[in-house]
């Protein structure tokens, strides 16, 4: 098997290999008391090392290969950014190396002072064909690194949405509230229907949104009129009010409807149908017309969800899922869960967002703290961690699952996980 570059380096991060009586390709002892920083961009892989070799001290770089020929095919020895090298660290160390200026650099191979089970247990965990390349080992990793890897994921994802939701700030030039209600509306269509509620939110230019704040009848016709949902001719009464209605504002403020193909209805339970969810929009845009600032300015994301909870559809849809469809008589507020999966992916990212752009920290702490009191989530992914043994505890370890699985496991990254470099180096 060709093992990748990032296995040495690892091995050179954690220090992995037997650290007493190190010694170069030519006898000189060498002693690490600092690995240096792992660059992940151009020049030597670590940097501002801090090595003793031959009883000198020495700060500088460090270059990996698994051959120290390596270090000619890639033409290090006339590039000025290798000048500073060190130690030149490898697997086989076939051959000298030198600088710019013909000054051969110490050269360490690591193969004599590693345990013989290294590579035997990467290989493995890599070629493994299990879920995810660990899940048969994960009941050996101490409880204490999985929770370090967990609370350092829930971070990863938090800085991950932050930068996301600044795109979505440029976008609408600076506009919090803007940003707020697009969170929020995407919110609502779950994984299914997210991109068709982006493009509803994208269609309805703020100012034009803003003048309909609290007209019931006239928020509904944009929403529904501008989902596309309103161009059939049904024997309805209330989606013909709509539609006429619709047909007014179109034109006065020259909108241009989706398509109704954009939206999924099927294999979907019908509290979740987007027509209901539609309609649990135009009430809380009805309602509560300024979200960023109620989410602000919330101490407890529950005084939110209690305030989001007394909302009310019109009548209507306490007796429809659809248009023309007539159901039995319900509630048609926000359910508890739904209003936890509002809070984990509107109101926390959100809330740490604002808090990096304003600097300020307390905010960035209170969204986490916020997710950690949310009950995680459950998909198919929580409930395969759970099966082998990485177990959720609330919604900051479901979210930080989900980011273990999509940016560690799926791509095999398992030498820049805790997880994974711990099953490697055990005994």
């Amino acid at each position: 098997m060709n093992y990748p570059e990032e296995l040495i380096q690892m091995i050179w991060k954690c220090r992995v290999y037997a650290k007493l009586d190190l010694r170069c390709l030519h006898g000189e002892p060498v002693r690490v008391l600092d690995p240096g920083i792992h660059n992940h961009n151009a020049g030597p892989d670590f940097v501002q090392a801090k090595l003793i070799i031959a009883e000198i001290t020495w700060v500088g770089h460090v270059e990996m290969h698994w051959h120290a020929k390596s270090w000619y095919t890639h033409q290090h020895q006339k590039n000025d950014q290798y000048d500073n090298v060190i130690l030149h660290v490898v697997w086989e160390g076939e051959c000298d190396i030198k600088r710019k200026d013909g000054s051969v650099i110490p050269t360490l191979q690591l193969k004599n002072y590693l345990a013989s089970t290294v590579l035997p247990l990467y290989y493995n965990i890599i070629q493994a064909k299990t879920w995810v390349p660990c899940a048969n080992q994960l009941e050996n990793v101490p409880a204490h690194i999985k929770i370090q890897v967990l609370d350092r994921l829930i971070k990863n994802r938090m800085e991950v949405r932050a930068k996301e939701i600044s795109n979505v700030l440029g976008r609408y030039a600076n506009d919090w509230e803007r940003v707020a209600r697009y969170l929020f509306v995407t919110s609502f269509g779950t994984k299914v229907n997210k991109q068709a509620f982006s493009r509803l939110m994208d269609s309805l230019p703020s100012n034009i949104l803003d003048r309909y704040l609290h007209k019931e009848v006239e928020m509904e016709s944009l929403l529904f009129g501008q989902a596309g949902l309103l161009k059939q001719d049904l024997a309805d009464s209330y989606y013909t009010m709509l539609k006429h209605t619709y047909s007014y504002l179109q034109q006065l403020h020259q909108l241009t409807p989706m398509e109704s193909r954009e939206w999924l209805f099927s294999r979907m339970r019908p509290a979740n149908f987007p027509t209901l969810r539609i309609a649990q929009l135009a009430a809380v845009f009805t309602q509560f017309s300024r979200l960023c600032h109620l989410i602000i300015s919330a101490r407890d994301f529950r005084e939110l969800q209690q305030y989001l909870a007394t909302l009310s559809t019109s009548a209507y849809w306490s007796t429809h899922y659809r248009f023309g469809t007539i159901t039995k008589v319900r509630e048609t507020g926000l359910t508890p869960s739904f209003l936890d999966h509002i809070a984990i992916n509107c109101f926390a990212p959100l809330l740490y967002a604002y808090g990096q752009h304003q600097g300020d920290e307390n905010l960035q702490e209170r969204a986490l703290d916020w997710l950690h009191q949310i009950p995680a989530e459950r998909n198919t992914i929580t409930a395969h961690f759970g099966q082998f043994g990485l177990l959720a505890q609330h919604a900051g370890d479901s979210q930080a699952q989900l980011q273990l699985h999509r940016e560690y496991c799926e791509p095999k990254q398992c030498l820049s996980c805790a997880i994974g470099v711990h099953l490697i180096r055990r005994p």
